[in-house]
């Protein structure tokens, strides 16, 4: 390994988000991590203090990943359905592969969650924000109280992640019963074009 300290828990970092990824929190120790990375386990705890510390270093680099991805999706999308879409896409897309157990053993670190809440608070905001646009732009309905549907949202979402659908079901087949249903429900008739579009092209990709 490099002597670099910052580069050094950069390259641990990404390993272990790997690991975790595909095959669960509970099942990764941190000896596999050392192995992994051809390091000693104390060179290990040199860098992290635990597995917890560890781990939420994976979920903030993952973040910090989506966000620089939404970022550029937001500044070259044509609207705000196209927006949503893409960024929907992009999740199927990094989890395709993610292990089942990774999004229902998250649940069992709750202060990797309230360090988290901050980032989930904006995300939030962020979500009510694209479906007013989305009104302005004629995409959206002006009858629905997005703010409400927003938390229904995010309830269907904890309620996904702290049962066993993850493990019954394909989490493409879990966020498009999610997601596309709600879309087709708040649609315009020129949103619903935009989405049936999209729908026809994710098919081809698959």
């Amino acid at each position: 390994m490099k002597s670099n300290t910052a580069e050094n828990k950069k390259a641990i970092i990404m390993t272990a988000l790997r690991l975790f990824l595909k095959k669960g929190i509970r099942a990764v120790r941190m000896d596999d991590i050392a192995n992994e990375m051809g390091i000693s386990k104390r060179t290990l705890y040199e860098l992290f203090e635990n597995k917890e510390e560890l781990l939420l270093c994976c979920i903030m680099e993952q973040r910090n990943y989506d966000e620089e991805q939404t970022g550029e999706i937001i500044n070259t999308s044509c609207n705000t359905m196209e927006l949503i879409l893409r960024i929907y896409r992009l999740f199927m897309k990094t989890h395709r592969n993610t292990n089942p157990k990774f999004f229902t053993e998250i649940n069992n670190y709750p202060q990797i969650q309230k360090r988290l809440q901050k980032s989930n608070e904006q995300r939030s905001n962020d979500i009510i924000r694209f479906f007013k646009r989305g009104v302005e732009e004629g995409v959206f309905r002006p009858d629905v109280k997005y703010e409400i549907l927003n938390i229904l949202l995010q309830k269907q979402m904890e309620y996904t992640f702290s049962s066993d659908l993850c493990e019954r079901f394909n989490i493409r087949d879990i966020y498009s019963s999610i997601l596309i249903t709600m879309l087709r429900g708040i649609c315009t008739d020129r949103g619903k074009d935009i989405l049936e579009k999209f729908n026809a092209a994710d098919e081809d990709m698959q």
